[in-house]
Order: C-alpha cells, then sequence, then structure tokens
C-alpha cells in the first residue's frame, strides 16, 4: 500500500494532464466536443490519486473499499464546473448503486458546488451560452427593464399566418 511517487503516480498524474488538456482545448473550441465525460475522467482521476496520497500518508488507516474516492471525485469535479447538485448526486449514487455512499457524495457535491459559486458565479455552461450570445432567461429582471411594459414593445399590428404557407407570401406580407 506504502507508494512513492514515482510508483504508481507518474501514470496517474500523467493521464490527468493529459485528459485535462483534451477537456481544457475542447472547451475553448467552438465546436461540440463534449465536457460531461472528460470531466466525469478527471475526477475520477483526482479522487483516485486523493485515495493514493491518504493511503501513502497514513498506510495503517482502513483501506477504502471499491472505488468511493473515485466516486467522490467523479461528483465533485463535476459540481465545480456545472453546478449541478440533486441531479448529480442522482446520477453518482445510481453509478455507485451503494445507498451508504449517499451523505459523502451529497456533502462532496455540495462543497465542490459551493466552492465553485465563491470563484465564478456562473457555470461553465452558462458560460458558453453568453459566449455564444444565445439567449438564456435569468433569475431577476435588470433593472432597466423593471418599469417596462407589453404595450411598450409589442406592435399593434399583428400578423398572423394560417397553415402552411409559401415563401414568397411570408415576403409579400413582410
Amino acid at each position: 500500500m506504502n507508494q512513492t511517487i514515482d510508483e504508481g503516480w507518474t501514470p496517474l498524474l500523467v493521464f490527468t494532464i493529459t485528459w485535462y488538456v483534451f477537456m481544457t482545448t475542447t472547451a475553448g473550441c467552438q465546436i461540440p466536443g463534449g465536457l460531461f465525460v472528460p470531466g466525469m475522467i478527471i475526477g475520477c482521476a483526482i479522487g483516485s490519486m486523493v485515495n493514493n496520497l491518504k493511503n501513502a500518508i497514513c498506510p495503517e488507516c482502513n483501506p477504502v473499499v471499491g472505488q468511493s474516492y473515485e466516486i467522490m471525485g467523479c461528483g465533485a469535479m463535476l459540481a465545480g464546473f456545472t453546478r449541478q447538485t440533486y441531479s448529480l448526486a442522482v446520477i453518482m449514487l445510481e453509478t455507485t448503486q451503494q445507498i451508504n455512499f449517499f451523505i459523502p457524495i451529497v456533502l462532496t457535491i455540495l462543497t465542490a458546488s459551493s466552492t465553485g459559486k465563491i470563484f465564478v458565479r456562473a457555470s461553465l455552461y452558462e458560460r458558453a451560452l453568453r459566449m455564444k450570445n444565445l439567449p438564456l432567461l435569468r433569475n431577476h429582471v435588470p433593472k432597466s427593464q423593471t418599469e417596462t411594459t407589453a404595450y411598450q414593445i409589442m406592435t399593434a399590428l399583428v400578423l398572423t399566418v394560417e397553415g402552411i404557407v409559401s415563401v414568397e407570401y411570408l415576403q409579400d406580407i413582410l
């Protein structure tokens, strides 16, 4: 159980750094590259490193049964950048199929999500939507729009189309 840094850590560290580079590259591109599965992989690798560190520091401690550190690392990583809480806890519990991991997983997810909110308010997905200028509903009305009514922004002449129409008809209306 007592590992040095060179024995089991180097491949795991190289694996984690490689996947991190892949994930940050796809996050910065304007293509759908996927962030959820790479986030899971990186979280599992970090959880495994924490487990190895615990075993190296305290070899006489009780060994952890199964992959609980990997699952908690996965949940923490995903909660950190997606800001999901309850749905992510359900996903992680379905992954483990062990109800005794409920409290550790929920505490890990809430801690990671709260820590992420301290540093960056919006999740990675919300930031991606804003970068692409896609419409995103807000939790509150901007101060400049609190007094605006529907009458002020709508037109009095409403045009409607019945059923399926041709493009020429739509051009004539517009």
